[in-house]
C-alpha cells in the first residue's frame, strides 16, 4: 500500500493509498453551494465534495484569524456551513474527554469537531477517506502538536491504528463503518466510550418532505434503498443490530436537535422535548424539499404516543462505558 506525508505546521497527514488530486476537479461541478447542486448529481459521498473542500482551504488559508469566526456568513453555502458552524461542535463539547485521553475520530471530515476535541485531549487521530478534507483538517489544526491526520479509506488504514483508545468518534459517515464495527471496538479501552452520529433513515423529516441525503431523492430511505445503496443511513433498530454484532449490548442514545449536523439541543430518553417546544420544520441542507405536513404537530404527536425516538431526525448512539455504564 502506498503512503507518503505531507505537513501542515505542526500536523503531518499521512496519505495510505492514491488519492486524485481534488485540485485537477472544476468545483462548480462537484455539488457544494446550498441552492445550487447540479440535480444531476446528488452524492454526498467523500469525493463529491473534494473540489469544493479545495476551494475553501484555499479561501481560509487568506483569512486573518478573526475572520474566521464569521466565515460561513462571509462564504455561504451548505459545504462551508457544515465545515465552519460553530453549531457543529455542539455534538461533542460536552462529551467527557479528558485531558490524558487518547482519541480517534473515524470520518472526521475537514475537521469541524477535531477542533473542540483536540483542545480536550491528550491526542487526537483525525482520519478520513478524502484527501481534501484531510487538508483542511490539518490546516486549521496546524497549530496543534496533539493531532495525527490520516488520509485513507478505513481498511487500508485500520492496520496502522494502535489502541487502545478511550474515546472513539465515529462521525456523519456511519455507513462507512459497517462490517468494521467489532474491528473498531476492538480499539476502545476497556474503561472507553465510543459516539456514532447519524440521520434516522425514518426520521420525521424524510416522511414530511426532505430528500435522502444519499440518493437525493424523496423516500428512498423510508422504502429501505430499494436500489440496494451502500451509502445510507439507518433507523434505530438497525443500529442496535449493528451494535449487538460487534458486542455492544446496550447502547445509549440521544436525539440532537433538529439534527445532528447543527445541534442546538440534545435530548435523551431521561429528558425529551414537551409538546409544543420543537416548532421548527426541518432544513433541506442541500435541495429544495416540499412540505406534506405540520412537523411541528406531528411532533407533538409523536411525542404524546412515546414514538419521537424512533422517528426523531438524528441519533448520537454512545456503546461502552459511559455515564457510569456499561454497554
Amino acid at each position: 500500500m502506498e503512503r507518503t506525508t505531507e505537513k501542515m505546521g505542526s500536523v503531518t497527514i499521512e496519505i495510505v493509498g492514491r488519492h486524485p488530486d481534488p485540485g485537477d476537479r472544476k468545483t462548480e461541478e462537484v455539488l457544494g453551494t446550498a441552492g445550487s447542486a447540479d440535480p444531476g448529481d446528488n452524492r454526498n459521498t467523500p469525493e463529491s465534495w473534494a473540489g469544493e473542500d479545495t476551494r475553501l482551504l484555499e479561501l481560509i488559508q487568506g483569512c486573518a484569524p478573526d475572520e474566521m469566526e464569521n466565515f460561513p456568513a462571509r462564504e455561504p453555502g451548505y459545504r462551508s456551513l457544515y465545515q465552519f458552524s460553530p453549531l457543529r461542535q455542539n455534538l461533542v463539547q460536552w462529551l467527557p474527554i479528558q485531558k490524558d485521553h487518547r482519541v480517534l475520530e473515524l470520518f472526521a471530515s475537514g475537521g469541524a469537531l477535531t477542533e473542540c476535541v483536540a483542545g480536550k485531549a491528550k491526542e487526537v487521530t483525525a482520519l478520513d477517506p478524502s484527501l481534501a478534507a484531510c487538508r483542511l483538517n490539518a490546516f486549521r489544526n496546524r497549530d496543534r502538536e496533539n493531532v495525527r491526520v490520516i488520509a485513507g479509506e478505513l481498511p487500508d488504514v485500520m492496520p496502522l491504528l494502535e489502541g487502545p483508545f478511550d474515546v472513539i468518534l465515529i462521525g456523519d459517515s456511519l455507513w462507512q463503518a459497517d462490517g468494521y464495527l467489532g474491528q473498531i471496538f476492538a480499539l476502545l479501552a476497556e474503561d472507553g466510550f465510543a459516539a456514532a452520529a447519524t440521520q434516522n433513515r425514518l426520521g420525521l423529516k424524510y416522511w414530511a418532505g426532505c430528500n435522502d441525503e444519499y440518493t437525493g431523492s424523496f423516500f428512498s430511505g423510508l422504502e429501505g434503498y430499494p436500489e440496494d445503496n451502500r451509502e445510507r443511513v439507518y433507523s434505530r433498530g438497525e443500529i442496535l443490530r449493528m451494535l449487538k454484532e460487534a458486542g455492544q449490548e446496550e447502547p445509549v442514545f440521544y436525539y440532537p436537535w433538529p439534527d445532528h449536523l447543527f445541534p442546538r439541543s440534545i435530548y435523551s430518553d431521561r429528558y425529551l422535548p414537551e409538546p409544543g417546544e420543537l416548532r421548527e420544520f426541518a432544513t433541506d441542507y442541500r435541495k429544495t424539499r416540499i412540505a406534506l405536513f405540520n412537523e411541528p404537530l406531528v411532533t407533538d404527536s409523536l411525542l404524546r404516543e412515546g414514538l419521537y425516538p424512533e422517528f426523531c431526525n438524528s441519533f448520537l448512539v454512545i456503546a461502552g462505558r459511559f455515564g457510569g455504564r456499561s454497554s
